[in-house]
């Protein structure tokens, strides 16, 4: 079986991870994507997504980080987000339900050690 393109091995992703602990201590460390967000905005056939790091109020009045997905599409030299209109609907949405680690983790996962 090969390898797909544009992959890292487990100990790149070790030590990547384990970098951004070291020079991040207590923040965010992956996100817990689902599948219903990939899909969606895929299914607006962009050329490429675009994640944004934003922050969610909870109605408890609690904080926490979410990655906000859009797609992307070459215009010239630069990749132009795939925004929804204010009002109406031209088919491009937002996608924001991920759930960040801490608190939604893989405590056994050897990136989150």
């Amino acid at each position: 079986m090969s390898t797909p393109q544009n992959t890292i091995s487990l100990l790149d992703a070790e030590t990547r991870t384990a970098e951004w602990r070291i020079q991040n201590p207590g923040k965010v460390k992956a996100f817990l994507i689902p599948i219903e967000s990939l899909t969606g905005v895929l299914a607006q056939k962009p050329d490429k997504v675009r994640a944004y790091l934003g922050i969610k109020t909870n109605f408890d009045g609690s904080q926490e980080e979410q990655l906000i997905f859009v797609g992307a599409d070459k215009k010239g030299s630069i990749y132009v987000d795939q925004l929804p209109p204010v009002q109406g609907d031209n088919g491009n949405h937002i996608f924001d339900l991920t759930t960040p680690c801490p608190s939604d983790c893989d405590p056994n996962s050897s990136l989150n050690s």
